[in-house]
């Protein structure tokens, strides 16, 4: 007859299980409920979670909580069921490729503010082009969180 030992302890990655001379780390890791494409806007319906062992956990990368990825957006197909990597994943976009955009400029007292043409689509922080609605000319600024594109000076 075999003696099982196991010990139960918690690790910040899930459970270690020692059975005979085997260890196995379980986790739970968050999942899609259906295949999600890319392009398309991660909802809280979309998702659930799911206990992995070994193979999954070692690699790390993957998504643990609902929170990391509600709201964010696929960059490649994540497949039903298949543990979700943070590389699969991006911040939904602020500004898009051909919105127009109110331009800010600021400088001490000065103050402009005109629209303009986003040229690339960009999360907030990022650097982005813009064509000038009335001039033509290309201005080049940082999104903002309210959508705008505050023009950097030289």
């Amino acid at each position: 007859m075999r003696r099982w030992l196991m010990i139960v302890g918690n690790l910040a990655f899930g459970t270690v299980l020692l059975t005979g001379h085997q260890a196995q780390a379980e986790g739970i890791l968050i999942v899609p409920v259906i295949t999600i494409y890319p392009g398309e806007k991660i909802q809280i319906n979309m998702l659930r979670e799911a206990r992995f062992v070994d193979v999954y956990i070692a690699r790390g990368g993957k998504v643990r909580g609902k929170a990391e990825v509600i709201g964010k957006v696929a960059n490649r197909t994540l497949v039903a069921g298949r543990p979700i990597e943070r590389r699969f994943l991006r911040q939904a976009y602020t500004v898009k490729v051909g919105q127009v955009v109110t331009l800010r400029y600021k400088l001490g007292g000065l103050s402009i503010v005109t629209k303009a043409m986003s040229l690339k689509s960009a999360t907030v922080g990022q650097v982005i082009q813009t064509r000038n609605i009335d001039t033509g000319l290309q201005v080049i600024g940082t999104v903002r969180a309210d959508g705008s594109v505050e023009v950097l000076t030289k």
